[in-house]
Formats: C-alpha cells, structure tokens, sequence
C-alpha cells in the first residue's frame, strides 16, 4: 500500500495539476485531490490557474501559497452555459468533471457558497431539463457525521446516470452507535461535565459548613 504523500512533497511539485502530480508520483488521483483540498482549507495552495484537458474539460492547476482562486475559462459545451445560477452551476459541473464524484459538502468547499445553494444547484441538476436533461445523478452514498448525528450523504457524479437508492436505516446499529455517542460524551472533560464535577465536590463542602454553623448556633443558644 502506497503511503500518502507528505505536504512538504506535494508543495515541491507545484504547480500543477491532480493528474500531472498522480504521474509523477504514481498515487491515486482522488486522495491527491483530497490532500490538496485539506491543504486549500489551510490557506497553503491556491487555484492558480486552469489547463485544457479536452474540449469540454479544464483542470485546475494548483500554486503554493496563498491567493485568490482563478475561475475556469468558459467553454464552448452547452450544458456548462445555463441560465440558473449561472457561474456557480458551470464551476460545480467543471469540479464533478475533473476530479469525479463528491458530496455536497465537498462542492460546497470547493466553489465557496452555502449549503443551501448548492443544495438547489444539486437538485436542478439532477432534473430532466428540456433543454439540457439530466446532467447530474447520484453515484452511491456515505455516511459523513454532523452535529451529533451520522446519516448517509449522496455522492454526485457528472452524467445523466441512475440514481443509488439511498440505503435503508439500520436500527440497531444506530442504536449502536448512540449509545457510544452517550459514552464518549460521559468521559469527555467537556465544560459541562466540569461544572457537575465542581458542583459534586463543592456539596460536601457546603453540608459541613452547614453543620459547622449549626453547631455555632447551639452553643450560643446554651450560653443564653
């Protein structure tokens, strides 16, 4: 099994793109893909420019360092040319085209807009269009955690594809799961499990005090 490859590495071999620096390396394109993203969150490479793979299709070069993203060029293929949302729509079809299938969540970080944007983009693009017809199906589906819950997420992939069904609910092993949850929560020295442990050994303290001032009050009273 191939090691994954180190930051230092990957930034020696920039620029340029996922596919050039999977042949110079012989790693697989989407944990490149993905290491360079994590690397793009920290402000440590930067879109810096856009290479033409075919007639429909740009690749992203990738720069170390800090800076603004460029945009990929517009092309000539219809369906990147669309009325509803206009930008946002071509660069989501141009990222699903150059380096495959992702989530939702993944789109959101890679063209910088809201959830509830590309959640729209991502259901009209799955739509039978007239004009342009289905351009994006759902290709299989992961569980990816938020908040406090585990659900299973879509996977989009560019073409007009059959959707995966979105597997069936697994009880037990949500039950499972929760009860692990409640367990690591238990251990975990959060603030408020702090407070309870504050207000468990404090209750001692505060009972002897009362004793301590009730014994003062009987004395005092005798002595009356």
């Amino acid at each position: 099994m191939t090691s994954p490859i180190k930051p230092h590495e990957l930034l020696g071999l920039l620029p340029a793109t996922v596919r050039q620096i999977a042949e110079r390396t012989g790693r697989d394109v989407h944990a490149l893909r993905r290491r360079l993203n994590a690397l793009h969150q920290r402000g440590l490479v930067h879109i810096g420019s856009h290479d033409r793979e075919s007639p429909r299709t740009w690749a992203r070069v990738w720069a170390a360092g800090s800076g603004a993203d460029a945009l990929p060029p517009r092309t000539d293929n219809r369906a990147f040319d669309l009325p509803a949302y206009g930008d946002a729509t071509r660069r989501v079809l141009a990222i699903l085209r150059e380096d495959g299938p992702m989530t939702r969540r993944e789109i959101e970080t890679q063209i910088g807009a809201g959830k509830n944007l590309v959640a729209r983009l991502m259901l009209s693009l799955r739509s039978e269009s007239p004009r342009y017809g289905k351009r994006v199906h759902i290709s299989g589906w992961v569980y990816d955690a938020e908040g406090q819950g585990r659900y299973p997420r879509p996977v989009y992939a560019i073409g007009p594809g059959r959707d995966v069904k979105k597997p069936a609910r697994d009880a037990d092993r949500t039950n499972r799961e929760y009860e692990q949850r409640k367990k690591m929560l238990a251990a975990t020295n959060s603030v408020f499990n702090l407070a309870r442990l504050v207000k468990w050994q404090r209750k001692p303290i505060e009972e002897a005090q009362h004793r301590v001032l009730a014994q003062q009050q009987t004395i005092q009273g005798a002595k009356l």
